[in-house]
């Protein structure tokens, strides 16, 4: 079977974190909106019509939370 590349999107995730240029925003934290648009394959799952073979859109936001409450050193490190 042909492979089946797809998209899953994620629009509207709202998270609170602390992410800022300046000391202040870091402090106080802000609301962020994330838009994420997630290629996969599901050749797998369109040929077993099994659920392994796909995305889960919960472990999704998972991954995107879990980044938005650690990413604060990674956005200061690029400034």
């Amino acid at each position: 079977m042909k492979a089946t590349s797809m998209y899953i999107y994620l629009e509207g995730a709202k998270f609170f974190a602390h992410h800022g240029v300046d000391p202040q925003e870091t402090i106080v934290g802000a609301n962020f909106i994330i838009d994420l648009r997630l290629r996969t394959d599901f050749t797998h799952a369109a040929q077993t019509d099994e659920l392994k073979g796909t995305v889960s859109y919960a472990d999704i936001y998972a991954v995107v939370k879990k980044e938005m409450k650690s990413s604060i050193q990674t956005f200061r490190a690029c400034l």
